[in-house]
């Protein structure tokens, strides 16, 4: 299972520069390969991705205002928001009615790497990136 979510974290984060890097370039993809040629990203998911940095902000935020002395891993932050923008999507997908295949499919996506994360690290944080 660890070497699943090491992989798993590997393409996120590759994929993160590659969309980072191409928009410097004029180019803009959005989750999870879609290329914004003419029109812009669409709206609805431009808000799931802000309202999914808002909620990962408030959990974090209530998280401090309840014990401010808790460790945080940087894994715990990838698992969290890739959580928080699966919900954000869906709310948002609920208020716009947007019902397509393909809108889902990109959220559960978000989720089940959120889920397969969560189960691979929520043993040991500590020794998550070293060898046994």
């Amino acid at each position: 299972m660890r070497i699943l979510v090491v992989v798993l974290v590997a393409v996120l984060c590759l994929w993160a520069i590659f969309a980072v890097a191409l928009n410097f370039l004029g180019i803009d993809i959005y989750w999870p390969f879609y290329v914004a040629r003419e029109e812009p990203i669409p709206h609805h998911r431009l808000l799931a991705a802000r309202n999914g940095v808002f909620l990962t902000f408030a959990f974090y935020g209530l998280m401090f205002l309840r014990n401010s002395y808790e460790k945080v891993y940087p894994i715990h932050f990838l698992k969290m928001y890739l959580l928080m923008t699966a919900i954000a999507g869906s709310l948002v997908y609920i208020k716009l009615e947007i019902y397509a295949l393909e809108e889902i499919l990109s959220l559960v996506v978000l989720l089940v790497c959120s889920i397969v994360i969560h189960i691979g690290s929520k043993f040991s944080y500590r020794r998550y990136f070293t060898e046994d």
